[in-house]
């Protein structure tokens, strides 16, 4: 559980500097990175969760 609660603290930490970072290139920049980086973790989810439905 702790791990969890780290993740999202760190999120919420890093996530905005990373952000400010980015945007100084160009602005739209921060919105393709997080894309990119939610349609891999998609992905990610699909390939390795197991299916919960029998049919």
């Amino acid at each position: 559980m702790s791990i969890i609660t780290m993740g999202f603290a760190l999120g919420i930490a890093v996530g905005p500097l990373i952000t400010g970072v980015l945007v100084n290139e160009f602005f739209e920049l921060p919105f393709i990175v997080t894309g990119a980086a939610a349609l891999i973790a998609a992905g990610l989810v699909y390939k390795y969760m197991p299916e919960t439905v029998k049919k």
